[in-house]
C-alpha cells in the first residue's frame, strides 16, 4: 500500500523526468525506430497531450518519427481549456525552436522535421508561418525557418494568426461545424496559396480527429469526433507529409 501511495504521489506532482527539456517545454515521448526517418513533432491543444496521443501510431506506420511535447504541465497548469490563454505562444514558439534542432541531432532522425499543432497548439504552428514577426518579438526562429512543413488542425487564429504568405508549405484542416475556433477568425481570402493547403470538413466539429470523443468544453464549445473527417485528413497528412 505505501509503495502504490508514494507512486500515486509521484504521478500527481508530475514528476517524471522528460526526455528533453527547452525552457519550460518538455519532449515526453517520443516514438522511433532503428532505422533514421522523418520526425513530426505534435504540439497539443488546451487540455494536454492525451487526447493527441493516438497520433503518434498513426504517424508511425506511416514511416514517420514523433515527438510528443508537453508545454503546460511546467508552466503549472494540467488544463488551459477554461482560462484565456494564459501561456504565450511567442514563448511556447521559442522552446519549440529549440526542440527542432535537437529532434535534428538525434540519431533516430533523417530527412524532414514537420510541426503539427491542435487547436491551442494550431495557434502556435500558425505563427510559424511567419517567423519574421516571432524574430521582431525578440524570439529566436533560425530553426523554425527550416522546418519542412507546418501543420495546423482547428487553430484558433484570434490568438496566433497565418501569415499572409509562408515560405513552409503549410496545411491547415477546418471543420466547417466548428464554433469554438471558427475557420472564419482565419480570415483565409487575405492568404497567399501558393504555399497553403486548406481543407475543410463538413458537418465536423472542434477535436473531429478525436476518436470516441463527444462532449462540451467549459458548458458550450462541443468537441466531437467523425469518422469521416478523420479518415480523410489521415490521407491528406501523410501525402503532404511525405
Amino acid at each position: 500500500m505505501r509503495v502504490l501511495l508514494i507512486l500515486l504521489a509521484l504521478a500527481l506532482t508530475g514528476c517524471a523526468s522528460p526526455i528533453y527539456r527547452a525552457g519550460d517545454t518538455a519532449v515526453t515521448r517520443v516514438s522511433t525506430t532503428d532505422h533514421p526517418r522523418p520526425s513530426v513533432i505534435l504540439i497539443h491543444g488546451c487540455g494536454g497531450t492525451q487526447p493527441h496521443e493516438h497520433w503518434m501510431g498513426i504517424l508511425d506506420q506511416q514511416g514517420f518519427n514523433t515527438v510528443l511535447i508537453d508545454y503546460i504541465s511546467y508552466r503549472g497548469f494540467t488544463t488551459i481549456c477554461d482560462k484565456n490563454a494564459p501561456i504565450s505562444i511567442t514563448a511556447v514558439a521559442s522552446d519549440v525552436d529549440q526542440i527542432i534542432a535537437w529532434v535534428r541531432t538525434q540519431k533516430w532522425h533523417k530527412g524532414r522535421v514537420s510541426a503539427m499543432g491542435f487547436s491551442f497548439g494550431g495557434s502556435i504552428t500558425n505563427t510559424f508561418t511567419d517567423p519574421k514577426n516571432l524574430e521582431a518579438k525578440g524570439i529566436t526562429a533560425g530553426n523554425i525557418r527550416r522546418l519542412d512543413r507546418i501543420v495546423s488542425v482547428y487553430p484558433q487564429c484570434g490568438i496566433g494568426a497565418l501569415a499572409e504568405q509562408t515560405l513552409t508549405p503549410t496545411q491547415v484542416h477546418f471543420g466547417l461545424s466548428d464554433y469554438w475556433t471558427h475557420h472564419s477568425y482565419c480570415m483565409v481570402d487575405r492568404l497567399d496559396k501558393s504555399n497553403y493547403d486548406l481543407i475543410y470538413y463538413p458537418n465536423a466539429y472542434h477535436g473531429f480527429d478525436m476518436p470516441g470523443v463527444s462532449l462540451l468544453v467549459n458548458g458550450h464549445h462541443r468537441v466531437e469526433f467523425n469518422q469521416q473527417a478523420f479518415d480523410l485528413m489521415k490521407v491528406r497528412l501523410v501525402e503532404f507529409l511525405r
